[in-house]
Parts: structure tokens; sequence; C-alpha cells
């Protein structure tokens, strides 16, 4: 028996007229934007080499890729991620490209969901990448356009969150742990499970970088967190309290720019793409319980591909979008007429719908038996009018 004939797999769904309508106004609107501020699309394999993303499991568990083999036996797998396959792309095909690099995306990535909560495991991303540019003016020029990327799709109640790697990173390298240990410590703090976090990292009770990972969960907010920060880490690293000292700057730029109320501190931001070296953030709307956008620097990841280039980039969850945008937005149909020909009269149906498709007028060709059903159709389908087809040509209202 052929149980799955009528199901997609897990993790997958059809995707229905109006939703396909709410998705291409999103990607229409975020292609004009980045267009129009410089950057270029490119396009990378939905098939790559395992090894592409086999440098470091800690990018993407192998139990989340989808696998498979080529006719000589070779490991590859489906895209689980943009920005890996593009700084494999700037490393090895744009290499005498005048710096920096400014690219946008728009394809599918397959990611398998561990949570089991329902989750997608094809989603359609589109994000910028911007290559051979270090922090500071870039870093700025990239959080203010995922800003403008939200509200240019009619998003009024978002907001950013933003934080910075080098904490987290800084505290978890001085850690007398395992990878497996530190993963979970992160996922933890990710999740601000205090209470679980203190129970499981009672073997560590005397160390102090143990003792200031359990505040990391408690340190988000506006202005004020960056002095409740600065008093737990005061007498422990000179690395970090810069890193603080950098967000700060961040974030005061991001009010000068008109974003006060969008912004808020997370210094427990952590993202499973763990290449982000120091500046990281999220972008979230009202109504729709996940991030969608998400983001931040990642200096070292196209010395993985033999460039040392530093980039920044972002990308933004296109179906989440266009789910959260359908309630907002009239999504018109396709067509507004109906063209409906008498026997005898098909050919002059056809051109006249190919006339008005030249002009300015959408419209289908009815395929009824007869004029009460085209015109019932009309009403049913929400089109304007009908065009009747005979001796002479007339024109309905519905």
């Amino acid at each position: 028996m052929k149980k799955y004939r009528k199901v997609t797999p897990e993790g997958t769904r059809d995707l229905l007229f109006e939703v396909c309508s709410a998705r291409r106004m999103v990607e229409k609107r975020l292609r004009e934007l980045f267009e129009r501020r410089g950057f270029r699309e490119v396009m990378t394999p939905g098939l790559e080499f395992y090894d592409v993303f086999s440098s470091s499991d800690r990018y993407f568990p192998q139990e989340n890729l989808y696998k498979l083999s080529d006719n000589k036996g070779r490991l590859l797998v489906m895209r689980p991620d943009t920005t890996i396959p593009i700084a494999r792309l700037c490393a090895t095909k744009l290499q005498n490209h005048s710096l920096p690099i400014r690219l946008y995306y728009n394809q599918t990535i397959y990611r398998m969901n561990q949570m089991m909560n329902g989750g997608s495991h094809e989603m359609m991303q589109m994000g910028v990448e911007l290559l051979g540019a270090k922090e500071g003016l870039a870093d700025l020029e990239i959080l203010a356009l995922g800003a403008e990327s939200l509200a240019n799709i009619g998003a009024v109640d978002y907001r950013l969150e933003i934080g910075h790697t080098g904490i987290l990173k800084g505290l978890l390298e001085r850690l007398a742990a395992t990878e497996e240990e530190k993963e979970t410590i992160t996922d933890l703090i990710a999740k601000k499970n205090v209470d679980a976090l203190k129970l499981w990292t009672s073997k560590w009770s005397d160390s102090p970088e143990m003792a200031l990972l359990c505040q990391l969960p408690l340190l988000f907010g506006t202005e004020e967190v960056f002095a409740q920060c600065r008093e737990v880490f005061q007498n422990y690293s000179a690395d970090l309290l810069q890193a603080i000292d950098d967000l700060e700057q961040v974030y005061r730029s991001l009010l000068a720019l008109g974003l006060a109320g969008k912004i808020i501190v997370d210094f427990a931001l952590a993202d499973q793409a763990d290449y982000y070296t120091a500046l990281v953030f999220r972008g979230y709307l009202e109504g729709v319980g996940e991030a969608v956008l998400s983001g931040g620097r990642y200096d070292r990841l196209l010395s993985d591909f033999g460039r040392d280039l530093p980039a920044i980039g972002f990308g933004l969850q296109v179906d989440l979008l266009a789910q959260a945008l359908l309630p907002t937005e009239t999504i018109s149909p396709i067509h507004t007429a109906l063209v409906w020909a008498e026997d005898g009269y098909w050919l002059e149906g056809i051109a006249l719908c190919q006339e008005l498709s030249r002009s300015t007028e959408s419209c289908e060709l009815g395929l009824m038996a007869t004029v009460e059903e085209a015109l019932t159709y009309a009403r049913n389908k929400g089109l304007s009018k009908v065009y009747l087809v005979g001796d002479t040509t007339k024109e309905v209202p519905v």
C-alpha cells in the first residue's frame, strides 16, 4: 500500500493561492530594496558536497542535514544554510571582485527541526551578505537595512534584538568542559532556562566562568542592561568589557537612526549557526512566535575556504513574513475579468484574451458550457466583469 501518496513529508507543506501571492509580494519588495542599495543577486546549488558544511560540526550538526549520495558515492547535502555556500562562492569565484562585495539571495534551505514542534524543514529565505567590510559602519548599515526590510514589507510592530557572541564564547573557551557540554550550556542560555542551567552545571560550582554564564540569561533589556552587565563583569576580563562597550556603541547609533523603541539588548543571544564572531541580531514581528530575521558578523568563516575576509549579513524567513502579511494586506486576484465565447467563436475569445493581456487588463478564458455558468463562476471567483464573445462582444459587470 502506497500510504504516503497523499501527504507531504514532515516539515513540508503545500502552499495555495493567497499564500503564494503574499510570498511573491514579500520577495518583490525585498528584491527592490536590496537592489536599490547596491546588492546583486547570486544563487547557489540546492545540492552541495557535505564537505562544504563539515569544517566544523558545530555550525550544523549532521543529524540536522538532509543527506544523499551521487553516482560516484560522494556524500551530498541539501543546502541547510545560504551563508556558508556564499562564503565558498566568494572565496572561489569572486577573488578579483572589488571590495566590499554586496550580494543578496532568494532561495530555499532544508534543515531538519529536531524539536518535534511542527516547525518547517523547508524554508524560503531572502537575505544579504556584505563581504570585505570591517566592524563599524558596515554593522550599522546591515542592521539599519534589516530594520528597513521589516518596515518595507508592511511591518509596524517589529523589534530587533542585538547581542555580542564575544562574551558567551569568551566564557565557554575558559570553561573546562567538553564540546557537547558547551553545546548544552549554550542551548540552555539561549532558552533562558536559568534553573536547568544551575542544576545541570553543578559540577562547575567553583568555576567563576560558570557563575558568569548563569548570569547571561538575566542580562537583557534596553539602556540599563549595559550598566548591569559591566557590574557583573567588572573584575573579570578586559576583552569582555570591550565587547560590552562595542555593543553599547551600536545600540546608541541605532537610537540615533530613529529606531528607539525597536531595539532590545540580549547578552544571551545565541544562534545555531555558530560561525558568528561578534555582533548578532534577530528580528521579530508581533504575533509571530519565532524570529523572522537573523544575522550577524562572521569574520572567520571565509578562511575555511582559503580567503580571509570579514563579513556580515542577515537572512529573512519569507514564509513567516508572508504569513504575517496576509491579515494586513489585500491580496488582489491575479486577474479581474472572464472572457466567454459562444460555440463557433472560440478563436475570437482566445484572440480577445491575448489582446486584453497585452494591455493593462488581466483575464481568464472561460471554459463553461453556458453563459449562466460563466457568470456564476465569475461571481464565485470575485471577478469584476465578463466579456461575452459572439456576433458581437459585450462587457457584462458581475
